[in-house]
């Protein structure tokens, strides 16, 4: 029987794993976070097996692959979802959008428009 405290001993373990994080820092980041339980951490998994379905990866800023120009903006994102090769890669994409976008966005005659 798995009780909560093995289900989440590989999370526990992560974080200890953690240079310079400390028991300290793993205490204050569990109670500005509220993850003690973990539940979001689950969906770690779902996520990677979402993405190897799909056949895309997910790269992070330190990867090589990470293009360098993105590395050098203002608030530089530290994870990229990628569906085809970034190889030899050298243009400019602008990407807008939200994740939490406004009533006035959601509605179907604005899309296309600015406010």
């Amino acid at each position: 029987m798995m009780t909560k405290t093995s289900t989440n001993l590989k999370y526990w373990l992560a974080l200890k794993l953690v240079d310079g994080l400390g028991n300290m820092g793993i205490k204050n980041l569990l109670q500005s976070f509220g993850t003690k339980d973990f539940r979001q951490w689950a969906a770690i998994n779902e996520e990677l097996e979402k993405a190897r379905e799909l056949n895309v990866a997910i790269i992070t800023c330190e990867d090589h692959r990470f293009p360098q120009r993105l590395l050098h903006i203002y608030d530089c994102p530290v994870l990229l979802y990628v569906k085809g090769d970034l190889r030899d890669l050298d243009m400019s994409v602008a990407v807008v959008g939200s994740r939490q976008a406004s009533a006035n966005i959601q509605r179907k005659d604005s899309v296309g428009t600015c406010p």
